[in-house]
This record gives C-alpha cells, sequence and structure tokens, in this order.
C-alpha cells in the first residue's frame, strides 16, 4: 500500500521513486569513486594474507567501521581504533610475537590518523612541499608495527618453542619490517598443544587459588565462631576428663563447637607466659622480627585457636624482657658448653662491618659492628663465634677494647696467641692500632698473622696505579665501560699471552700444575676464587677442567677484592673487540703476565699460614729477577712488599718448619738455625714467640 505525506501542502506518493529518477539511475555507472579515501584507497571490511597486516590495511578496516550505520554521525575515533587493533592483534598471535597493550597500539594508530587528517586538509594542491605526502604513502605501505619492545627477548625466554623455530620467529618479524617477503604458514599444532597445556595450567592454578581462598574464608569464620565459646565451653572440649575426673576414651573427639564436622582439630596447651617460650623468642630473633610484630604474630595465633587473650601475660614490653633474657641464658649455655673444652691455644680474629641492628630499637639503621671469634684445635679449626657487638666507632680503640671485653667475658685471656686482622691503620698502626692494643692489654707477645688477601691486594692495586694511574672514583670506569659492552662481544677466540723467555715458561708451567691441583681438590675454592684460576689457565692457553666458561662481570667498586683481577684478564683477552689503543693492549699484556704468572698463584695459595715465609721469600726473589723484564712492575711490587713483611719476622718465619714448600733435611737446617734468645727465655716462658729466626738465613737455604 502506497504511503503519503504532508509536505508543503502537497501530497507526494514516496512509496517507489519518480520515473525520471528511476531512470537516472538506470544510466548512472558502477563507481566506487565516492567512498575512496584520499592517499588511502577504499574501505575493507577485512584484513586478509599471510603477512602481518600494513598501515594501509589497518586504515582501510578503519573505515569500514566508520562506515557503518552504527558509527555514522559522529564516531569517537579512539573506539573505532581499539576495535581495529583487535582485528589486527590475532596475526601477531598466530606470528607469535609479542603486542603492546591494546591502548598502546590504538594510540600508535592515532598518531597515523593525524598525520592522514593533516594532509587531506591539503589534498587540494598539486604540489608536495616537504615531501610529506610521498612520504606517508610510503608509510602506510609498511608493518604496522604494534610489536613489544621486548618482542624479541620474550620470544627467545618461551620454552615452548625449539631453537629453530625461535629463529624462525625472529627472523619473520625482521622480515615483515623490512622487505616483507616471508609468509607465515599454518597453525603450529606442537606450540598450539604446549600453549593449550599451558592455559589449562594456568585454569588448574586459579582453581586452586579458588579454593584456597574458599579454605581461608572458612577458616575465618570459625575463627569468628569460636571466639564467641564461653570459658565452659572451652573446657568441654579441651579437658579430656569428665566432670568425675574419669579419663575419656580418647579414640573419641568431642566435635569442638563452631566447628564443622569435616574440620580437623588438635588440642595444644600454651603457658600463660607464653613469651617465655624459648622456641618463639630464638624463631624471632631469627625471623629479624620486632617486639611489636612478635606480640601481633603470638595474639593473632592464640586468638585463632579460641583462647581469651586476657587469661595470657602478652604485651609489647614483656616479649621485650623475655627475648633479651632468653638471648642472656642461651649465651650463658654455649659459654658453658666452650668452657668445658676450651682450646689451650687460640687466635683471635676481628672485623668491622656496617649492619643493621635488627635486635635495636630501630632495626633500620645500620651501626658499626665488629665480629670477634677465636679459632683453635681440636674442638674450633674453624672458629668460634664470641659476639658481634655494636662500637661507636671504626678506631683501633674501640675494637681493641671490645674485643677484650669479649674475650674477658668468655675466660680466653690466657690462651691467645695470635692475632689475625687486616691490614688497615686502625687494626695495624704502630701505636693506636687494635693489634698493638690488644697485645698490651695481653701484656705478652703475640703472633701477629694479618690477613694476606688485604696484603696482596695492597700489591695489585700498586701495579693497577703504575700502568693506568689512581682511580678517584668509587667505580673503576674501565670495568664499568667493559660491563656495559659484554654482552655485544664475542667469547670464541679469545687472545692468550705469547711468553719468549725461558724462565717465564717454566713459571708458567709451575703455574699451570698449581691451579689444575687446586680446581682439582675435593674441597675447591669459592666461586670468585675458581673464576680467576680458570681465567688464568685460559690466558695462559690452557683449559680448564670443566672446559671454558664465561662469567658475566660483577661489581665493579674497589671495594672488591677479585674486580682488577677478573676484570683485567678479560679486557685483554677481548681487547681487540674491544678497539683499544696499542699502548692500552700493551699495559694490559703487562698486567696480565704479572697475574699470571705470580699473582694468581700467590694468590691461591695464601690461606696457607705454614708455607707463607716461604711463599713470601719466593715471590721477592721472583720480583727480583723480573725486574729485568718490566722493571716498573717489579719496583711497584717491591716497595709495597717492604711494609708488608708481616710474614718475615724473626717470630714468624718458623712456620716453614710445618709447611710444605721444604724437604725433611731443609727444615733441618731451619730448625737448626732458629736459636731461642736467652735474654728473654726467662720472660717469655710458655710463650710461643720464644724462637726467632733471621729471614735472611731462610733465604740462603
Amino acid at each position: 500500500m502506497a504511503v503519503s505525506k504532508e509536505l508543503r501542502g502537497r501530497k507526494v506518493d514516496i512509496s517507489e521513486p519518480p520515473p525520471a529518477v528511476q531512470r537516472q539511475a538506470s544510466r548512472r555507472p558502477a563507481t566506487r569513486s565516492a567512498t575512496e579515501t584520499f592517499l588511502i584507497g577504499y574501505p575493507s571490511s577485512s584484513i586478509s594474507g599471510s603477512e602481518l597486516p600494513i598501515n594501509r590495511q589497518a586504515f582501510q578496516y578503519f573505515l569500514h567501521l566508520q562506515s557503518l550505520p552504527e558509527n555514522t554521525g559522529n564516531p569517537k575515533h579512539q573506539n573505532l581504533a581499539n576495535e581495529t587493533v583487535e582485528a589486527i592483534i590475532p596475526f601477531w598471535q598466530m606470528a607469535r610475537i609479542k603486542t603492546m597493550t591494546k591502548y598502546n597500539a590504538a594510540q600508535h594508530f592515532m598518531t597515523l590518523h593525524k598525520k592522514h587528517r593533516d594532509l587531506a586538509r591539503n589534498k587540494g594542491r598539486t604540489g608536495d612541499p616537504g615531501g610529506k605526502r610521498s612520504a606517508f604513502v610510503l608509510e602506510l605501505d609498511s608493518l604496522f608495527d604494534i610489536g613489544a619492545s621486548d618482542a624479541i627477548q620474550e620470544i627467545e625466554r618461551n620454552r615452548l618453542l625449539s631453537r629453530e623455530k625461535k629463529d624462525k620467529d625472529i627472523r619473520l618479524y625482521q622480515d615483515q619490517k623490512t622487505e616483507r617477503k616471508a609468509h607465515m604458514s599454518g597453525h603450529d599444532k606442537i606450540f598450539g598443544s604446549r600453549s593449550q597445556q599451558q592455559a589449562e595450567r594456568a585454569a588448574r592454578l586459579q582453581q586452586r587459588e579458588e579454593q584456597d581462598m574458599n579454605l581461608s574464608q572458612n577458616f575465618y569464620n570459625l575463627s569468628a565462631a569460636t571466639q564467641r565459646r564461653t570459658a565452659a565451653d572451652v573446657s568441654t572440649w579441651a579437658d579430656p576428663t569428665d566432670s568425675e575426673g574419669n579419663a575419656e576414651d580418647m579414640d573419641y573427639q568431642q566435635p569442638r563447637p563452631g566447628c564443622s564436622h569435616h574440620q580437623d582439630t588438635v588440642t595444644l596447651t600454651f603457658p600463660r607466659r607464653v613469651m617465655e617460650c624459648v622456641d618463639i623468642c630464638s624463631t624471632a630473633d631469627r625471623l629479624g622480627l620486632s617486639d611489636n610484630q612478635v606480640t601481633a604474630l603470638v595474639s593473632a595465633t592464640l586468638k585463632a585457636g579460641g583462647a581469651d587473650l586476657d587469661k595470657f601475660v602478652i604485651s609489647t614490653s614483656t616479649t621485650r624482657r623475655n627475648r633479651m633474657l632468653t638471648r642472656y641464658h642461651i649465651s650463658q649455655e654455649y659459654m658453658a658448653a666452650f668452657s668445658e673444652d676450651p682450646p689451650k691455644y687460640a687466635a683471635l680474629h676481628w672485623d668491622g662491618k656496617m649492619l643493621r641492628d635488627v635486635l635495636g630499637s630501630d632495626s633500620w639503621t645500620t651501626s658499626e659492628t665488629l665480629a670477634v671469634l677465636v679459632s683453635g684445635p681440636p674442638a674450633y679449626p674453624e672458629g668460634k663465634l664470641l659476639g658481634v657487638p655494636v662500637i661507636d666507632s671504626s678506631t683501633g680503640t674501640a675494637q681493641a677494647e671490645a674485643s677484650m671485653d669479649l674475650l674477658e667475658a668468655w675466660g680466653l685471656t690466657g690462651v691467645i696467641t695470635a692475632l689475625v686482622f687486616d691490614t688497615t691503620t686502625s687494626n695495624s698502626g704502630v701505636h693506636r692500632g687494635a693489634a698493638k692494643l690488644l697485645e698490651q692489654q695481653l701484656d705478652r707477645k703475640v703472633f701477629y698473622l694479618a690477613c694476606r688477601h688485604h696484603i696482596l691486594e695492597v700489591l695489585v692495586g700498586a701495579v693497577w696505579e703504575n700502568l693506568f694511574g689512581k682511580v678517584k672514583s668509587p667505580e673503576n670506569p674501565w670495568f664499568k665501560h667493559f660491563k656495559d659492552v659484554w654482552t655485544d662481544l664475542t667469547t670464541d677466540n679469545p687472545t692468550t699471552l705469547s711468553i719468549r723467555q725461558k724462565w717465564l715458561n717454566k713459571k708458567k708451567k709451575e703455574c699451570k700444575e698449581i691451579l689444575q691441583e687446586i680446581l682439582r681438590s675435593e674441597k675447591p675454592p669459592r666461586a670468585d676464587y675458581r673464576e680467576m684460576a680458570e681465567l688464568t689457565l685460559i690466558v695462559l692457553g690452557d683449559t680448564p677442567l670443566r672446559g671454558i666458561h664465561w662469567s658475566r662481570p660483577g661489581a665493579i667498586h674497589q671495594a672488591r677484592w677479585m674486580a682488577r683481577n677478573l676484570y683485567s684478564m678479560k679486557m685483554f683477552m677481548f681487547a681487540e673487540q674491544l678497539e683499544y689503543d696499542e699502548e692500552t693492549v700493551v699495559k694490559l699484556e703487562r698486567l696480565n703476565l704479572f697475574l699470571g704468572l705470580f699473582y694468581t698463584p700467590m694468590w691461591m695459595s695464601s690461606t696457607l699460614a705454614a708455607d707463607a715465609p716461604a711463599n713470601d721469600l719466593q715471590f721477592m726473589k721472583d720480583m727480583m729477577k723480573f725486574k729485568r723484564t718490566d722493571p716498573e712492575i717489579a719496583q711497584a711490587v717491591l716497595q709495597k712488599l717492604e711494609n708488608h713483611n708481616w710474614y718475615l719476622t724473626q717470630e714468624v718465619v718458623p712456620f716453614a718448619l710445618f709447611g710444605s714448600r721444604f724437604s725433611d733435611k731443609e727444615k733441618q737446617d731451619i730448625a737448626a738455625s732458629c736459636t731461642p734468645l736467652r735474654s728473654q727465655i726467662a720472660s717469655d716462658e710458655g710463650n710461643l714467640c720464644s724462637l726467632r729466626l733471621l729471614p735472611r738465613r731462610l733465604w740462603l737455604i
């Protein structure tokens, strides 16, 4: 039926167009010029192909969305951009390439859309000023790149892919950015099945978390119910006897009030003064919990079990007092056990460090602390910790007083025969050093066993300063640069030392034998020492027992002992890739010659105090001979050694009698040279430092 409409006083039939209009429409050619968009082309209702979509495809799909009836009028371009990105992301998922977030991808498209809108305003121009129009056309035919910044790294980390497929995916991504010759193949069934398994595991994990949440909620409801029980209710289920004092059948468990029948319960007995429990206090100290945290945790535990907190003696101050008392009792027990079998002779060790006082009032403030321990056979060859007191400062006086207080508390002042310390001024000072002050307070001569690692650290520091100058910053800039470029280096063909002198080749052979024997031992050295030994073997042209292994560069601050050694060796072996100048390469070669032939063997054997005198003398002889090869390095080392002859004193040289460097005949000759000083026998009776031996006698041997 025809529909009529009143229009300006006339009746017009709009059921069908007028004949003239029909004839005009029939003569109009079929063309899409009305829908063509400047530079982009025609809208497309889909995105297809075996490649990652380009910018033009994204625009064409965006135009299609814009032309839909529901989007006519004034649509929000941001929403349409989101829909466009959602249509493109499946292609990236099929290529197994991680994409940026949908929001960022939409913003990327909106940036392109703004460029197009700016160009469209001047589409009537015949020219192309600045070439912006042609540049945009090239950009339209390039990849709509919504890959994440770590897309390639994410492919490398994907454990579901083989090495071959990882390389293939990376090549595809790089090709799509440039030439776009590669195509995506069909669906990877193996990857799909693995991805499905991964999704199933994630679903099971989610289900398990929901179950845990339900259990937690049930436990919360249970706790709320148990808190409403009366004291009579508690006695009903907690007391295993009836009202007449007869024991009930323990196999039968009466349901606990407020508990569901399937809930298992355990009856516990706590003392009224619950914080007197040694286990609670010691565990809190071990975990570094504050008094408030311990009090809250114990209170919550008791409350969850339905206990009445008013019946317990528990508060923050009570917790603090009991923790202090527990520590005191534990320390007294250890001291009593130690006093039953103390060492006959012991060495005193101490060292300071800035630490947090986890047992103090402010656990986040660092304080100067001093670790003090003694070592001595037979019960304590590895050492016994006496205490870690907080001291006011790191001066020698403060360290000596704290160490002496602990010795007196443990009753060890009469058994100390040696002092073990690092060579800082606060310890080794002639007048106010901690070692000197302790010796005065002990009122007898003791051995000075300075840390040999600290001594050797001074030596290699002098060599580095002689070659490269003094480093004034906390971090060595040479090492920082090497650490930054480490990932760009190829480690297949490291440079090794070329040694021509006969006596140096002999030292090279000895060094290899020493290091290989150390690495084969049942108790191998710690990680950084092992790395230095293996790097030394590599730089000398040998292969370590476990093969060539490159560790990532570590700390670069000067406080680390091994930094100069480890970095210097790697810098020399990869100097060609680092493009150092010839002068720097020569300096690194000289440094590595010293490290490889002399320093590393000395470092690895430095913990053997009995061999220290012989090792130091041999090291001095080697440096005197090394003067003919590199006088600057040898002289720098000898100058430092003159200030650190700790193991070449008259008292310590007899240690060589107990070492492994000499034969029995040589030890007999050494023993014949050891003559007690008659003037000191009376005053040093029972003192282990009574024997004297001039170092030159050992030198002649």
